[in-house]
């Protein structure tokens, strides 16, 4: 049986994480796992044609609806969230070169590499090497269009290196394939990943 209150706990703290650090691959991997668990047991405890979740939806009441003052839905620790959720038009890749440059204590090539998004990097090291550019293909696409898993492999210099889990988002899914890259390179601490992924190298054919 699938325990659902540790599975909801553990995707609360895996998207906390990820509000955090979005490129947190061990935070990606609990929130894979636990979405996972989430699924199984609503499907176990589904009946067909009658809706048994939840739309999210907190409904006012007639009394919030007629305040004419500080309105019910806004919070005080809004423009806070704001700036993480909506990250002020920078995107993802701002709160990945944050987050690299603030992990440090990386090898000399990394240090090169710090303040780059994952496919940036793996960009400029195939040209500097002289290799073609790398090849991300869409090799896994599944779920719901509200909670959709991707999984990328990158194909490099003859060689095919893919995660061991799928991504929330293709940005996630294709910087997640990029690090793999790297960290296979030696350019990215391995501990980095020790815990969330595995990367598999295939031999020219």
């Amino acid at each position: 049986p699938v325990d659902i209150s540790t599975a909801m706990s553990e995707r609360a703290l895996a998207q906390k994480r990820l509000s955090e650090n979005a490129f947190d691959l061990e935070a990606m991997s609990m929130l894979n796992r636990a979405q996972e668990r989430i699924d199984a047991w609503a499907q176990l405890n589904s009946i067909p044609g009658q809706f048994t979740g939840s739309t999210g939806v907190q409904v006012l009441t007639q009394e919030q609806l007629a305040n004419t003052g500080a309105q019910a839905w806004i919070k005080k620790c809004q423009p806070y969230y704001s700036q993480h959720c909506c990250y002020r038009g920078l995107g993802l890749v701002a709160v990945g070169e944050r987050a690299q440059k603030r992990s440090g204590n990386f090898s000399a090539a990394m240090k090169d590499l710090s303040g780059k998004h994952p496919v940036s990097a793996l960009m400029e090291i195939c040209n500097k090497r002289r290799w073609q550019p790398p090849e991300f293909l869409l090799v896994h696409d599944s779920g719901p269009d509200h909670r959709k898993h991707f999984l990328f492999r990158v194909l490099i210099n003859g060689s095919a290196y893919q995660p061991s889990f799928a991504s929330p988002n293709k940005k996630h899914a294709k910087a997640t394939a990029a690090t793999v890259v790297l960290q296979a390179m030696g350019l990215v601490p391995k501990d980095l990943m020790a815990n969330a992924t595995c990367f598999r190298s295939a031999s020219r054919r």
